[in-house]
């Protein structure tokens, strides 16, 4: 298929008592028809001769048959990517092979392409399959494509219930939220002096919580300043990600007076 009919099929003689007459041909299908592949079509060819004199046309069309084979067509699916936890990308494919000026759109069927990828699928490479193609003119063969997931951005936010001012000591609840459907992974704490207050919590369906009583007041002033922040460490679909810094303020246990006995309780949250 795509091969105009030439010479070499359109190739009729004509003779007499074995030597050649000269003439014309006139062939159906003409000269550069592009037939459709299918076996057994019929090609013929009324000769007129030069001398009508001594010759008389013939009264029919001698015939033949010819078959046009199918041509090679590939569909290759084209590679594609997306972000882990977004919907898969319209799938395209290229064409190597179309002949006799073809198009995709001189498919009888056109080719769909697609995936077993979904939104939640790992990070990793998912094969591309292109299949569906129909034309009677070619032989199709397919070449798969692959979709590369990569990992999606995270983000981590510190928060506390508990007021920012507190005493040395006292118990401190801190709590990281990492964004993201299913993330796993570790965060830590640092209390921002390049300290750890807690290392490695692992997350709880996106969150993890750290309790201290760790702060303390440095050097000789009444009190000190944090900036507390959570690192989270990333797993196989997200990037690791930095908090907001969360500023507190510990004051030194000699420099308060305590009412109450408040001093000896175990408080939920930090008393001002």
């Amino acid at each position: 298929y795509g091969t105009a009919l030439g010479a070499t099929q359109l190739n009729a003689t004509a003779t007499y008592n074995g030597n050649p007459v000269a003439g014309t041909f006139t062939y159906t299908p003409l000269s550069g028809t592009v037939l459709n592949a299918g076996a057994n079509q019929t090609l013929s060819a009324t000769f007129v001769p030069s001398d009508t004199t001594t010759y008389v046309t013939p009264a029919s069309p001698v015939t033949t048959t010819i078959t046009v084979n199918t041509a090679a067509l590939s569909i290759t699916a084209n590679n594609a990517s997306r972000v882990y936890g977004t919907t898969n990308p319209t799938f395209t494919a290229s064409y190597a092979g179309f002949v006799n000026g073809d198009t995709a759109a001189n498919l009888t069927t056109q080719a769909s392409v697609a995936t077993s990828a979904i939104p939640t699928s790992p990070v990793g490479g998912y094969a591309i399959t292109p299949s569906g193609a129909a034309s009677a003119n070619y032989t199709i063969s397919y070449v798969n494509g692959t979709l590369t997931i990569t990992q999606a951005t995270s983000s981590t936010t510190l928060t506390s219930a508990c007021m920012r001012t507190f005493v040395a000591g006292q118990p401190f609840t801190q709590s990281a939220a990492v964004s993201g459907a299913n993330a796993t992974g570790t965060v830590t704490f640092n209390d921002g002096n390049g300290g750890t207050l807690c290392n490695s919590v692992a997350l709880n369906t996106g969150a993890a919580t750290c309790n201290s009583s760790a702060l303390a007041v440095t050097g000789a002033g009444t009190s000190s300043v944090y900036n507390l922040s959570a690192n989270y460490s990333g797993d196989g679909n997200y990037h690791s990600s930095a908090s907001n810094a969360l500023l507190v303020t510990v004051l030194r246990a000699t420099d308060v007076v305590f009412r109450n006995d408040f001093e000896t309780q175990t408080l939920s949250c930090p008393i001002e």
